[in-house]
């Protein structure tokens, strides 16, 4: 196992999660790659989950249904596996650029067959799955709020959870300009800001949120939330104009 940059209970977790699957698949499982921020170092432990490409000889229902209990298991609740066979990558890297280049470019491999590596993603469709993936989070965004608007805790974890998650989709907006994209996501803004001019300053306050937490009282965490998704809105404009 490739030594990730993990604090030592998910560390732990991750091996035992490996060896549970092997356990299970025997030599049905090709690979184990972890991707996201448990790759790149910016995990974080109260809030990041632990990425996962589980590669199978076979992803029929009947053969996922062995796995059942051990993604169900309480004590991997924040390990969030997607289960393909190597055809399916090969065949959907085109429908989902995004999700396949942000594994490519950061990944560790624990287990098996390096499928990632020579991996050739069509990136034709990005514009197009970036305003819908956008769009959709906007949207979401303002029905969530309308529901769950006196929920404070509920609130700032879907705040967290979608800026997170926009700026997986951003940073790929970068490759219709520049040579070679960022990962760290204070670099994204960065980045956004020198390749479009895009000021987008909630993110960044949302990103401060949720590694050190303030002290913000209800009115001005409801400011920051309508300053978030004022922003969110700009960079769908953005995306609507490339």
């Amino acid at each position: 196992m490739q030594n990730l940059k993990l604090p030592a209970r998910p560390g732990f977790l991750l091996q035992d999660y490996a060896k549970q699957l092997e356990g299970i698949f025997g030599s049905g499982l090709i690979s184990l790659i972890v991707y996201g921020s448990a790759a790149s170092g910016e995990f974080i432990d109260e809030h990041s989950d632990v990425n996962l490409l589980v590669v199978l000889d076979d992803d029929s229902l009947a053969n996922l249904e062995k796995v059942s209990v051990l993604v169900n298991q309480k004590k991997f609740s924040r390990f969030i596996p997607v289960f393909f066979t190597q055809n399916y990558i090969k065949a959907s890297s085109d429908v989902f650029p995004i999700e396949f280049l942000d594994m490519q470019e950061n990944y560790a491999l624990i287990f098996g067959k390096d499928v990632l590596q020579d991996l050739s993603i069509d990136i034709k469709n990005l514009r197009f799955q970036c305003e819908h993936e956008l769009k959709v989070k906007l949207l979401n965004l303002k029905r969530f709020y309308l529901k769950k608007r006196t929920d404070r805790r509920a609130l700032e974890q879907f705040l967290i959870k979608t800026c997170t998650s926009a700026l997986h989709i951003l940073r790929n907006l970068a490759r219709f300009k520049a040579k070679n994209t960022v990962y760290l996501k204070e670099d994204i803004l960065s980045q956004l800001s020198r390749e479009f001019g895009l000021n987008i300053p909630s993110f960044l306050k949302v990103l401060q949120l949720k590694k050190q937490g303030t002290k913000q009282d209800n009115a001005q965490f409801r400011e920051l939330f309508f300053e978030f998704t004022a922003d969110l809105q700009k960079c769908v404009q953005l995306v609507d104009g490339l």
